[in-house]
Parts: structure tokens; sequence; C-alpha cells
């Protein structure tokens, strides 16, 4: 149950301090040099890659471009986390000596203390990609000159910098309105669901003959049977510890086996599991939060926090809650396959209206003998399938009418 006592930003996903945008004259997209960049439908993962191929007029990517702008609001490496960027805890970590992020030496598989300078993986491999952007066929194509300051162009280029408005969201589910009693309790109290998160006036739920409440309550708080229910469903499937895949799903992985001439399916254990960190806080719970954490960092750039460049991906993976962001909610559903994650999505279940999946992406690292002979097939053996069937037939329990997916 949350209960709001002072000014805290609106439960409303994650919120931001309003972007800036650099707005250019013109830009030009190269997509036949050379190579063509194609969605792939097994991961989100690959929609960043699409604006590698998307140029301004003097050669920079999107992505380029991108990079550098978050670079440039970069904290100061003497500013590092002081939690675990993959399992969110404190203790004894290593510093990225380029970027905020920190680490226990476990959560990154280091036996012990690197020598010199260490980079994380995520800066590592920002950094291989910006060696050979001078030398890509496709922004010497765009107009790239080397040696040219080609981001320091654009800016001199800029005809205006465009700031986002606030977005105006939030509010009493009831009234629509977003006064509150800062404290005591009463009518003007605003008090919000474990579940769907929406926030409701004490007075408004009494009116509306939705509760009649005397006092905040403890512990969590529904605001109708039906968000009751999915959060005890939910609850009841993290307690299961994973479940077989159902013959329909096994079915489109059989198919793909078929078609590759790959590994028989009798080879493979196959099972989908929901997990939540604060439901189940066990040491093999939290040992597949953190590799569900290290498969979203392959495959997508951080999601910062704007005040202090904290990135938020583990906290959404875990659970936990980090400032005014609230991800209690947040559940991360995997498909493991011989004791080993391959695919995994976090979905967050706002009532039967609607529910979202921010992030879904198939590992590219499957470790394991079995696995490690297929992992380049794993795109196209109907891994990501068989999770997003799950996901669907979980939601379609909860009868939830739409999901967000991005």
């Amino acid at each position: 149950m949350w209960h709001r006592t002072g000014q805290r930003a609106p439960c409303d996903h994650i919120q931001s301090s309003p972007a800036t945008y650099l707005v250019t004259e013109d830009y030009t997209r190269q997509s036949s040099i050379q190579s063509r960049t194609t969605i792939d439908s097994q991961s989100h993962s690959s929609l960043p890659y699409f604006y590698l191929n998307i140029y301004t007029s003097n050669g920079v990517s999107l992505h380029e471009l991108s990079i550098t702008l978050a670079k440039s609001r970069r904290l100061s490496t003497f500013e590092n986390d002081d939690l675990c960027s993959i399992c969110f805890d404190g203790g004894d970590l290593l510093c990225c000596d380029t970027c905020p992020r920190a680490f226990h030496l476990e959560c990154i598989h280091l036996s012990s203390l690197p020598t010199g300078g260490w980079n994380c993986r995520y800066c590592e491999n920002m950094f291989q990609k910006e060696s050979f952007v001078e030398r890509n066929a496709n922004a010497l194509a765009a107009g790239r000159v080397a040696g040219a300051d080609v981001i320091q162009q654009i800016t001199n280029r800029c005809i205006r910098i465009v700031n986002t408005p606030d977005t105006d969201v939030g509010g009493c589910a009831l009234c629509r309105g977003h006064g509150f009693a800062k404290s005591g309790f009463g009518p003007r109290t605003v008090i919000i669901c474990d579940q769907c998160e929406k926030e409701f006036h004490v007075g408004c739920l009494r009116d509306h003959k939705m509760a009649n409440l005397k006092h905040l309550p403890e512990g969590k708080w529904f605001c109708c049977t039906d968000c009751q229910q999915i959060h005890s469903a939910l609850e009841s499937y993290v307690a299961q510890r994973g479940e077989k895949l159902p013959d329909s799903l096994m079915c489109v992985i059989r198919t793909k086996l078929e078609e590759k001439g790959s590994v028989k399916l009798g080879d493979l254990d196959i099972s989908w599991r929901v997990l939540n960190g604060k439901m189940d806080s066990s040491d093999e719970s939290r040992r597949l939060l953190s590799k569900s954490v290290s498969i979203f960092h392959e495959r997508f750039d951080p999601i910062t926090e704007s005040a202090s460049g904290r990135d938020l991906i583990p906290a959404m993976v875990y659970g936990k809650s980090y400032k005014d962001q609230e991800f209690s909610g947040m559940f991360c559903i995997i498909l493991v396959v011989n004791q080993e994650i391959v695919s995994a999505g976090l979905l967050r279940i706002f009532g039967e209206e609607v529910a979202e999946l921010p992030l879904v992406a198939t590992s590219s690292d499957c470790q394991g003998q079995l696995l490690r002979g297929l992992s380049r097939r794993l795109s196209v053996q109907g891994y990501f399938q068989s999770l997003f069937g799950c996901i669907e037939r979980l939601l379609t329990s909860f009868r939830v009418k739409v999901m967000q997916v991005g």
C-alpha cells in the first residue's frame, strides 16, 4: 500500500525531466550501402541498431549522436554508484573508470580485482562501436569527412533546441484531481492500489461506494477484487518456481528444430518462470534475476534516472524502488532451457485494463554444452515466440485487455 504524504512524482511509469532534442536541418538515411538493417522479430533488442544506419548529412548516425549527447551528461567518475548495477545491493564494489556504474566482483564473474584501469562491459561495447565509426562505409557515403569534428558541425548547424513539455499525469482515478493532503488522514488523503497503481482520494472512494476507509490500511491495499486476485495469482506463480512449457508452445520449438535438423526436442528441458525479487529473495531467484539483468544489459542501452544518471534496469528487474521510482509491481518472466535463461521479459500489470512489457530480449551468450552449439540459432528456434506465448496466456488468464510492448 502506498500513501502520498509529500511531493512525490506520480506513480505512472518512469519519470524524467523534460528531454532536450537537437533539431538539425536535414538527415539522410542510407539503407542500401553494403548492408541493410532489419528489425529482428525475435527481440526488441535489435531496434536500437536500426538507428546505426540513419545518418545526418555529414555522416553521423543517430546512434552515435545520442551516445555523444549522453556522454556530455555523464557524471564525474569520482561519483560512482554506491549500489551494484547488477543486483542493486551495496558492499565492496568495483567501479568503472568511465561511467558511474559499480559492481560486485561475483556479479560480473571476476575472481579478483583487475590491475590498472577497468571499464564495464557496456563502456567497452561503446568504445568498440566508436573505434570504427569513421571507417564505416555508410557514414562515408553519407558525407563523413575523416578527422572532422562532426558533432561540433551538427551543434553549429542546430536550428533550435526544443524542450518537451511536462506531461500532466497522475491524479485521482475518480475525480482526476491532483490535490492531496500532505499530513493526517482525511478525504484528501491519497492511497495507491498495489496492483494497478492508480491513485484514489479516500473521500472519492467513499463517495463512489468503493471503500469506506477510517484509517490507512496496514500492508498492501487493492482498489478492487480483480486487482487483489491478479496479485494473489502472481504470488502463486512466483512460489511455483517454474512450469513446463504448454504442449502448443512446445510444438513451435519442435517445428523449428525439425526445420533446422537440430537437436532433438527430448534433449531439451524447457520451462518458464515468473520472478519477483520482493516475493522470492532466495539465492536461486537472485541468481536468475542477476542473469536477466545481464541479458538486458547485453541488448539495451541503460535506462537512466535523469538526476543521478543511475541505470534503472537492475531496479526494474529486481522489483525495487529507487527515489521516486517504484518498481515493486514489476515481474521478470523468463524462459529456461537446460537450467539456463535464454529469453527474459519485464512485465507490469495495471489491473484488467492494461499491462506493459517494457523490455524483452533473447540472450546472445547462452552457457552450457548443449546450448553453446545452438546459440547462433536461438533466434530462429522459437524460444522468443514461446516466452511471448507464455506471457500472452498469463495475461489472458487475468482478462487483461491491452498489452503495451516497448
